[in-house]
Order: C-alpha cells, then sequence, then structure tokens
C-alpha cells in the first residue's frame, strides 16, 4: 500500500495539530524524521500513538547520537523509532538534549521504553526525568562513569574487571 504524500503522509496528519520542523534530507515514502522541543515530546509522541490516521504504537528504539564540539562539550541527541503495525511506514522524532543531558521519560506511553531509557542512562548518563526504575542495566553496580560517551577513556580500570596485560614477556625459545 503506498501512500499520497499530500493526503496522508504522517507530515501531512501532524501538520495540522503541531507546528515542527521536518528534516527533508532523510526523507523516504517509508519514514519521515521530525525534529521537536522538549516541551512538545511527550504530546507528539502520544498523539502519534493514538490518532486513528498514524497509529505508530510500537517504539522500536531509542538512538542516541553524540556530536563533540571541543574536547570538553558534547551534544546529544536522542531519535525515538517509531513504527506502525497497519501502516507501512515509521517516522523518527528527533530531541536535541540541553548540556544537563537531562530528557522526558515516555515509559509510561511506551513499555519498550523502560529498557530503552534505562540503557541510555547507564551507557551515556543521560538521565530520563519520571523514569518509574532507573538503575544499571547493562553495567554492574559498582561500574564508574558512562562508557558509551566518547569523553570515557577505553584505558579506565573499572573495580571490577581486569585489564589485559600492557606488555608481552619475552620467553628464550631456544631453551
Amino acid at each position: 500500500m503506498r501512500f499520497d504524500a499530500q493526503e496522508t503522509h504522517v507530515y501531512s496528519i501532524i501538520k495540522r495539530r503541531f507546528s515542527l520542523q521536518m528534516i527533508s534530507d532523510y526523507q523516504s515514502d517509508e519514514r519521515e524524521f521530525f525534529s521537536v522541543e522538549q516541551k512538545n515530546l511527550r504530546l507528539l509522541l502520544n498523539f502519534l500513538k493514538n490518532d486513528s490516521d498514524t497509529k505508530l504504537k510500537n517504539l522500536v528504539d531509542i538512538l542516541v547520537l553524540e556530536t563533540r564540539q571541543d574536547q570538553k562539550q558534547s551534544n546529544f541527541t536522542l531519535h525515538y523509532l517509531l513504527r506502525s503495525y497497519s501502516y507501512p511506514y515509521e517516522a523518527v522524532i528527533v530531541l536535541p538534549l540541553a548540556s544537563n543531558g537531562f530528557f522526558l521519560s515516555v515509559a509510561d506511553l511506551f513499555p519498550s521504553a523502560n529498557w530503552l531509557e534505562r540503557e541510555i542512562w547507564d551507557s551515556y548518563g543521560l538521565i530520563p526525568e519520571g523514569h518509574p526504575k532507573l538503575k544499571r542495566i547493562l553495567l554492574y553496580k559498582g561500574f564508574s562513569g558512562h562508557p558509551m560517551q566518547k569523553a570515557y577513556p577505553v584505558s579506565k580500570a573499572q573495580p571490577l574487571i581486569k585489564m589485559p596485560f600492557t606488555s608481552v614477556t619475552e620467553t628464550n625459545d631456544d631453551e
């Protein structure tokens, strides 16, 4: 089933209700990208999930994109991938984060967000405000830091992780 871009595209449906910036560089027939401000995130996701014309009921993933401006400052963007089981399309909601690393939890809207948001916090240190059970999910309790951040040192020692040998002991092959 192919949708007429003028009539039933996700963009034409939501532009009547929201003033969003569409990211047209990634536009396709099956997937659309929208940039949204933090204050409108939950309202938009709730609309896309429950509107009879979109039925984007499945939150497939939340992706994190980290860009570095310099050695001290990173910018993070979250990408919420929504899929419809009723229609052949997906929407990606792009949320640029403020420098404090906080974002609103959507675990009450999408059960799959519970794990995804915990994974984001555990790996990147970005904090989902209002999450019902924010605790480590991938790393052990005493792990220090957030290893997926670009600023995380590759050689950082952790209490329960043995570091591999950094030098090779010479042996005498003549013996």
